[in-house]
């Protein structure tokens, strides 16, 4: 075993570490000065929002007025990249913000139904919906005990794809339900 010192600056060589502080005014400016407590505040809070920024892929927002339109890699494999990006930013909008319309997320990302569906099914889709078709076809998989498979033949979409879209609509309406909870609504 080596005697050798590792030395890290806990605030500022941490990620997100300085403005971390700055919101729960733990800095030198407003005159903190470190407990055990603020200590073992501080790295809670740390955890906490590097977790979610893990959990959310990176697609996290204040609000739903915050989200940003999405910026496309135009790098070798780009397809590949993009359309994850377009997967992994609706499906976390959707879980952070499911009072919305999955469509109405799609719109803040800046990107068209027709884009979302070649990203949810690797440019493998049978049929293009419009932006009417689509928000029929949310609605329909948002209702009590959907039936996927004849909802993804009367929208002409493949089985493969309907997987995809059933652990989306799945997690809005678990997330729809915990915020229910959490609001004292059930």
């Amino acid at each position: 075993m080596s005697d050798t010192l590792i030395k890290v600056d806990a605030v500022y060589g941490m990620w997100q570490g300085e403005r971390i502080c700055e919101i729960m005014q733990y800095t030198h400016e407003m005159g903190h000065i470190w407990t055990t407590d603020t200590m073992l505040n501080y790295f809670d809070k740390l955890l906490e929002c590097y977790d979610l920024y893990r959990s959310t892929n990176g697609y996290v927002s204040e609000s739903f007025d915050d989200i940003q339109p999405l910026s496309m890699s135009t790098t070798t494999g780009f397809n590949l990249v993009n359309w994850k990006a377009i997967r992994d930013s609706v499906m976390d909008y959707c879980i952070q913000f499911p009072e919305r319309e999955p469509y109405s997320i799609i719109e803040k990302l800046g990107i068209t139904v027709e884009q979302f569906q070649c990203a949810v099914s690797v440019n493998k889709n049978k049929t293009v919906m419009n932006s009417q078709q689509f928000r029929s076809f949310s609605y329909a998989c948002l209702e009590d005990n959907p039936n996927f498979a004849k909802i993804g033949r009367d929208y002409g979409t493949g089985v493969n794809t309907m997987v995809f879209y059933k652990k989306l609509f799945r997690a809005i309406k678990l997330a729809r339900t915990e915020k229910m909870i959490d609001s004292g609504k059930v």
